[in-house]
């Protein structure tokens, strides 16, 4: 069992499905999740904002097809996770850890999507020794970032969430909750093509209808410092981004790709939601 930093040394249930609750010593419970082969590349998936880690199809079928162990989990407020106090990103990697150890993972390679793709930088930047490398599709850049216009390019509705959470919580929370019209315009043909496709019912089927908890505590992580260092990235990055992303502008992307050591930097037609459908092509790459 390894012994790394930020254990949480944890209490586990797991049942039939595939699921399994960590109590962690700070007393919440962390769900975690778990499908293809049990003796496959480890794999964990780091889902984005507004969704839960479930490993809902087509994922399932994808670690079957490449033999992988493919696992993830729900972050804090999604799910089966309880809330957590208010945190940077960086002693977030405190509740990864414990389900890599929960689970008797040594070692992952990480696949993440825009918030989740941030907690998987974190984790190769806390603890380097979990992480074989690192996939990240439609990355935001940290809010500080030195020389990048953060707004440039984004649509109205992701700015005007970004700003909310800048205001804390309350301000965040009443944004949240109004309606906001859809703009079809602020998306590319793919993205629009994509809306009709697998990986974006996917989407839908593991949205959080629990409420805003766990949203508030992405986005307020987003806007306040991550806590660790880009440029302490050994692991191998591979960044994917949409050409045409208004969620998250690709220059967030160039930002991050010339701070972190060695990063590649792959810009895709399309935006954000084309983009998702990336997912299937990081595990196909990692087959064997």
């Amino acid at each position: 069992m390894p012994l790394e930093q930020g254990r949480l040394g944890a209490e586990t249930d797991t049942d039939a499905e595939g699921t399994m609750d960590i109590t962690t010593t700070d007393g919440r419970r962390i769900r975690a999740h778990e499908s293809g082969a049990r003796d496959g590349r480890p794999v964990l998936w780091l889902p984005g904002a507004g969704t839960r880690g479930d490993l809902a199809a087509p994922l399932p079928r994808l670690a079957t097809t490449h033999g992988l162990r493919l696992m993830s989990f729900d972050r804090p407020g999604y799910g089966g996770s309880e809330p957590a106090p208010v945190r940077t990103i960086a002693e977030a990697v405190a509740d990864t850890v414990a389900v890599l150890d929960a689970l008797e993972v040594e070692r992952v390679d990480v696949v993440g999507l825009g918030a989740g793709a941030i907690h998987g930088l974190a984790l190769a930047a806390v603890a380097p020794q979990r992480v074989a490398g690192v996939t990240a599709l439609s990355t935001p850049a940290p809010l500080d970032a030195e020389g990048l216009d953060w707004f440039a390019g984004a649509g109205p509705l992701p700015t005007g969430e970004t700003r909310a959470a800048m205001e804390g919580r309350e301000a965040l929370v009443t944004f949240l909750d109004q309606p906001h019209e859809f703009d079809i315009t602020m998306f590319h043909l793919k993205d629009i093509q994509a809306m009709r496709g697998p990986w974006w019912e996917w989407q839908q089927k593991v949205a959080d209808p629990s409420g805003t908890e766990g949203v508030v505590g992405d986005d307020l992580a987003l806007v306040a410092p991550w806590g660790f260092d880009l440029a302490a990235i050994t692991t191998p990055v591979r960044l994917v981004h949409g050409e045409h992303d208004t969620f998250v502008p690709v220059a967030h992307a160039r930002w991050l790709a010339d701070r972190i050591p060695g990063a590649r930097l792959e810009a895709v037609p399309g935006g954000g939601i084309s983009t998702i459908a990336r997912v299937e092509d990081a595990l196909a790459r990692l087959n064997g």
